[in-house]
């Protein structure tokens, strides 16, 4: 009998050896508009980084990253994955309504994975620019933690001569896809010029965002087109209506059902086309791929503006884009902690607190509520750290506040840090 109850007693005390020393893994996916300041903080706080993998050539920006190494208070090996999807499609993918794939933890050390070679898993945690109700998912509800703002811009392509845009314009580009110049400039002189729309699919906090600062129905449907370049920071030498779900398709973006309702998967598919000068002669092309009327139009008479989270724009700015003032105001930290500059909203991280295993729940500590000596969690230390290309601003540092998911502003108004669980 003693004899037994020693080996129960070893048996139990391998076990908890074991599950002591277990590996983790902790999958992340939604808002591309705000993953500089998650990865950032990620590998801040890391201890050791043994491998980085991600696909794409540009580790910050990629849509899937992979970090292996240890994490301060976590034993054994810690993968962290991330899968940056949008955030509507991250909440679904949270949800478990739609599937999110990841890099693999065995692939390779190094950029270029390939996208054919991931898998799918199941996320953890879930970044958003929009509450849980914007997203169209109602059930299950989840836990919201407030973690940043998230800032956004309308942004034109290099050469446009044009450097503001309004509420009213930009309800009306979203509508049609594509409008007068003098609508931009006040020019009569612009009237026989156009200007096209380009944006992210209906799966994105950022495109949900753009929506609802212009008075557009939320789950409206939009008109966008897709921009052929012969490259990033090319030029751009035709513009398709974005095709339906039996019309073909790019890499980089997603169809819709309804002709023109698709998007750039990605605020980095928007920001290698944005970045790009007219050519001499632009083609014109209907959603199956054939020539519209007219067939083209100078490269002269015609600007491209679409809208990104501040993160991609500053990107791209360097390569002679054009930030545009909303309503008048250029886009400044200080003119959004003041309300002066209104495309921002709330970075929701969703989760669900009662599945969280004790080392997910030390992480979200540490990206969130961990109090170091300075008193901040880690991604308000990366928003920091990262300076005027951070993709938003501290919570505690705002003078106005979001009054609900309806985006109407209230203020003076704060926010406070999360704390701890």
């Amino acid at each position: 009998m003693k004899l037994h109850n020693l080996l129960l007693a070893a048996s139990a005390t391998m076990l908890f050896t074991v599950a002591a020393h277990a590996d983790t893994t902790i999958n992340i996916t939604g808002s591309s508009a705000f993953r500089s300041a998650v990865v950032t903080a990620i590998k801040s706080t890391m201890t050791s980084v043994t491998k980085i993998a991600y696909t794409g050539t540009s580790e910050t920006s990629a849509n899937q990253q992979l970090y292996v190494g240890s994490f301060p208070g976590i034993s054994g090996v810690t993968t962290i994955r991330t899968s940056w999807n949008g955030s509507v499609e991250g909440v679904r993918a949270f949800a478990g309504i739609d599937t999110v794939s990841f890099i693999p933890a065995s692939a390779p050390a190094g950029g270029s994975y390939s996208t054919s070679s991931l898998e799918v898993g199941t996320p953890n945690f879930a970044f958003s620019d929009v509450f849980q109700d914007s997203t169209g998912v109602s059930n299950p509800v989840f836990d919201d933690t407030y973690v940043g703002i998230v800032s956004f811009t309308w942004v034109a392509n290099e050469g446009a001569t044009f450097t503001n845009i309004t509420t009213q314009v930009a309800n009306q580009i979203l509508a049609s896809g594509v409008i007068q110049k003098n609508f931009f400039t006040g020019n009569a002189a612009d009237a026989t010029s156009k200007v096209y729309l380009t944006g992210r699919y209906n799966g994105s906090g950022t495109r949900a965002t753009a929506l609802a600062e212009a008075g557009y129905p939320l789950f409206a449907n939009v008109r966008q087109y897709i921009v052929e370049t012969t490259g990033a920071n090319g030029t751009i030498t035709g513009l398709r209506l974005w095709p339906n779900t039996t019309q073909g398709s790019i890499s980089t973006g997603t169809n819709d059902a309804t002709t023109g309702n698709g998007g750039y998967t990605s605020g980095s598919g928007i920001r290698d086309v944005i970045g790009c000068t007219m050519a001499e002669t632009v083609n014109l092309k209907k959603a199956d791929g054939t020539a519209a009327s007219p067939a083209s139009i100078s490269g002269n008479s015609v600007s491209v503006v679409s809208y990104l989270g501040i993160g991609d724009q500053t990107h791209v700015n360097a390569g002679g884009s054009v930030a545009l003032r909303y309503n008048g105001v250029p886009y400044s930290i200080a003119n959004v902690q003041n309300g002066f500059y209104t495309f921002w909203g709330v970075q929701h991280l969703f989760a669900t607190f009662s599945e969280l295993s004790s080392d997910q729940v030390t992480f979200y500590n540490a990206m969130t509520g961990y109090k170091d000596t300075n008193g901040r969690g880690a991604i308000a230390k990366a928003l920091d750290s990262l300076g005027d290309s951070a993709p938003g601003v501290r919570l505690e540092t705002m003078n106005v506040a979001r009054g609900n998911s309806d985006g109407s502003l209230v203020g003076p108004g704060t926010y406070e840090e999360p704390a701890a669980l």
